[in-house]
Protein backbone atom coordinates (compact mmCIF):
# COMPACT_ATOMS: atom_id res chain seq x y z
CA UNK A 1 0.00 0.00 0.00
CA UNK A 2 3.02 2.27 0.19
CA UNK A 3 4.80 3.70 -2.83
CA UNK A 4 2.95 2.25 -5.83
CA UNK A 5 2.19 5.54 -7.52
CA UNK A 6 5.40 7.21 -6.38
CA UNK A 7 7.44 4.32 -7.82
CA UNK A 8 5.81 4.77 -11.22
CA UNK A 9 6.31 8.53 -11.06
CA UNK A 10 10.00 8.05 -10.25
CA UNK A 11 10.30 5.82 -13.32
CA UNK A 12 8.48 8.36 -15.49
CA UNK A 13 10.76 11.12 -14.19
CA UNK A 14 13.79 9.14 -15.33
CA UNK A 15 12.16 8.33 -18.69
CA UNK A 16 11.18 11.91 -19.50
CA UNK A 17 14.45 13.48 -18.38
CA UNK A 18 17.09 10.94 -19.38
CA UNK A 19 15.84 7.85 -21.22
CA UNK A 20 14.10 9.07 -24.35
CA UNK A 21 12.95 11.94 -26.51
CA UNK A 22 9.93 12.72 -28.70
CA UNK A 23 7.71 10.69 -26.37
CA UNK A 24 4.19 11.34 -25.14
CA UNK A 25 2.94 9.89 -21.86
CA UNK A 26 -0.63 9.86 -20.59
CA UNK A 27 -1.62 10.13 -16.91
CA UNK A 28 -5.11 8.97 -16.00
CA UNK A 29 -6.78 8.46 -12.65
CA UNK A 30 -10.24 7.76 -11.27
CA UNK A 31 -10.73 11.51 -10.82
CA UNK A 32 -9.14 14.39 -12.70
CA UNK A 33 -7.95 16.12 -9.48
CA UNK A 34 -6.05 12.94 -8.55
CA UNK A 35 -4.41 12.85 -12.00
CA UNK A 36 -3.45 16.52 -11.54
CA UNK A 37 -1.96 15.59 -8.15
CA UNK A 38 0.19 12.96 -9.88
CA UNK A 39 1.40 15.68 -12.23
CA UNK A 40 2.39 17.75 -9.20
CA UNK A 41 4.20 14.76 -7.68
CA UNK A 42 6.06 14.25 -10.95
CA UNK A 43 7.12 17.91 -10.90
CA UNK A 44 8.29 17.56 -7.28
CA UNK A 45 10.39 14.54 -8.30
CA UNK A 46 12.04 16.58 -11.05
CA UNK A 47 12.80 19.44 -8.69
CA UNK A 48 14.30 17.10 -6.08
CA UNK A 49 17.09 16.19 -8.48
CA UNK A 50 20.36 18.05 -7.93
CA UNK A 51 20.35 21.45 -9.65
CA UNK A 52 23.29 20.57 -11.91
CA UNK A 53 21.36 17.53 -13.19
CA UNK A 54 18.12 19.46 -13.70
CA UNK A 55 20.01 22.19 -15.55
CA UNK A 56 21.18 19.70 -18.17
CA UNK A 57 17.61 19.02 -19.23
CA UNK A 58 15.24 21.74 -18.07
CA UNK A 59 14.66 24.90 -20.07
CA UNK A 60 12.62 28.12 -20.01
CA UNK A 61 10.57 26.71 -22.87
CA UNK A 62 9.28 23.84 -20.72
CA UNK A 63 5.56 23.65 -20.00
CA UNK A 64 4.32 22.99 -16.50
CA UNK A 65 0.59 23.38 -16.03
CA UNK A 66 -2.12 21.20 -14.56
CA UNK A 67 -2.88 19.19 -17.69
CA UNK A 68 0.45 19.22 -19.53
CA UNK A 69 4.13 18.85 -18.66
CA UNK A 70 6.66 19.28 -21.46
CA UNK A 71 10.44 19.06 -21.51
CA UNK A 72 11.20 21.18 -24.55
CA UNK A 73 14.81 20.11 -25.13
CA UNK A 74 13.80 16.45 -25.35
CA UNK A 75 10.30 16.95 -26.76
CA UNK A 76 8.81 14.72 -24.06
CA UNK A 77 5.26 15.46 -22.99
CA UNK A 78 2.99 14.25 -20.22
CA UNK A 79 -0.70 14.79 -20.89
CA UNK A 80 -2.96 14.60 -17.85
CA UNK A 81 -6.39 13.38 -18.88
CA UNK A 82 -9.73 13.68 -17.10
CA UNK A 83 -11.62 10.50 -16.25
CA UNK A 84 -14.49 9.54 -18.51
CA UNK A 85 -17.95 10.05 -17.03
CA UNK A 86 -19.89 8.30 -19.80
CA UNK A 87 -19.51 5.36 -22.16
CA UNK A 88 -19.11 7.72 -25.11
CA UNK A 89 -16.36 9.71 -23.35
CA UNK A 90 -14.60 6.47 -22.36
CA UNK A 91 -14.46 5.24 -25.93
CA UNK A 92 -13.26 8.62 -27.23
CA UNK A 93 -10.70 9.00 -24.47
CA UNK A 94 -9.20 5.60 -25.16
CA UNK A 95 -9.03 6.11 -28.93
CA UNK A 96 -7.05 9.30 -28.48
CA UNK A 97 -4.17 7.68 -26.58
CA UNK A 98 -1.50 7.15 -29.24
CA UNK A 99 1.39 7.10 -26.80
CA UNK A 100 4.02 4.49 -25.96
CA UNK A 101 3.53 5.01 -22.21
CA UNK A 102 0.17 4.98 -20.46
CA UNK A 103 -0.18 5.35 -16.69
CA UNK A 104 -3.51 4.34 -15.17
CA UNK A 105 -3.59 5.13 -11.45
CA UNK A 106 -6.39 3.70 -9.29
CA UNK A 107 -7.42 1.62 -12.30
CA UNK A 108 -9.90 -0.51 -10.32
CA UNK A 109 -11.90 2.68 -9.66
CA UNK A 110 -11.59 4.29 -13.12
CA UNK A 111 -15.12 4.51 -14.52
CA UNK A 112 -15.54 2.49 -17.71
CA UNK A 113 -11.97 1.19 -17.35
CA UNK A 114 -12.59 -1.71 -19.74
CA UNK A 115 -13.76 0.64 -22.50
CA UNK A 116 -10.89 3.08 -21.98
CA UNK A 117 -8.31 0.30 -21.88
CA UNK A 118 -9.65 -1.68 -24.85
CA UNK A 119 -10.06 1.40 -27.03
CA UNK A 120 -6.58 2.68 -26.08
CA UNK A 121 -4.75 -0.59 -26.64
CA UNK A 122 -4.57 -0.61 -30.48
CA UNK A 123 -3.05 2.90 -30.62
CA UNK A 124 -0.70 2.11 -27.72
CA UNK A 125 0.36 -1.11 -29.46
CA UNK A 126 1.39 0.77 -32.60
CA UNK A 127 3.19 3.47 -30.58
CA UNK A 128 4.98 0.83 -28.48
CA UNK A 129 6.19 -1.02 -31.59
CA UNK A 130 7.63 2.27 -32.91
CA UNK A 131 9.26 2.96 -29.53
CA UNK A 132 10.76 -0.53 -29.46
CA UNK A 133 12.26 -0.04 -32.93
CA UNK A 134 13.79 3.23 -31.67
CA UNK A 135 15.10 1.65 -28.44
CA UNK A 136 12.79 3.88 -26.41
CA UNK A 137 10.82 2.90 -23.32
CA UNK A 138 7.21 1.79 -23.68
CA UNK A 139 4.71 0.40 -21.21
CA UNK A 140 1.26 0.39 -19.77
CA UNK A 141 1.61 0.99 -16.05
CA UNK A 142 -1.31 0.24 -13.77
CA UNK A 143 -1.45 0.97 -10.06
CA UNK A 144 -4.49 0.59 -7.85
CA UNK A 145 -5.86 -0.23 -4.49
CA UNK A 146 -8.39 -3.08 -4.56
CA UNK A 147 -12.00 -2.41 -5.42
CA UNK A 148 -14.94 -4.74 -4.89
CA UNK A 149 -15.14 -7.30 -7.66
CA UNK A 150 -18.91 -6.89 -7.69
CA UNK A 151 -18.39 -3.54 -9.48
CA UNK A 152 -17.72 -3.56 -13.21
CA UNK A 153 -14.47 -1.64 -12.72
CA UNK A 154 -13.24 -3.86 -9.89
CA UNK A 155 -14.14 -7.05 -11.76
CA UNK A 156 -12.33 -5.92 -14.94
CA UNK A 157 -9.20 -4.97 -13.02
CA UNK A 158 -9.28 -8.29 -11.14
CA UNK A 159 -9.64 -10.20 -14.42
CA UNK A 160 -6.64 -8.39 -15.93
CA UNK A 161 -4.55 -9.30 -12.88
CA UNK A 162 -5.67 -12.93 -12.99
CA UNK A 163 -4.89 -13.23 -16.71
CA UNK A 164 -1.55 -11.44 -16.65
CA UNK A 165 1.84 -13.06 -16.68
CA UNK A 166 3.10 -13.64 -13.15
CA UNK A 167 6.53 -12.23 -12.39
CA UNK A 168 9.35 -14.69 -11.80
CA UNK A 169 12.95 -13.78 -10.96
CA UNK A 170 14.06 -16.26 -13.64
CA UNK A 171 12.89 -13.72 -16.23
CA UNK A 172 16.15 -11.87 -15.63
CA UNK A 173 18.04 -14.90 -16.96
CA UNK A 174 16.10 -15.02 -20.25
CA UNK A 175 16.89 -13.26 -23.50
CA UNK A 176 14.34 -10.79 -24.81
CA UNK A 177 13.06 -13.40 -27.22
Amino acid sequence: QVGKTQGVLADITWVTMFATNNTDIIFMNKQFPDAIENGKRYETNRMLLPKWLRDIVLDREDTNNQDKKRIAKLKNTILIKPAATSVDQAEKLGRGLTCPILFFDEFAFLKHNSLVFNSAFPAWNTASENAKRNNSPYSIMVTTTPNNIDTAEGEYCHRILDESCKFQFEFYDYSEK
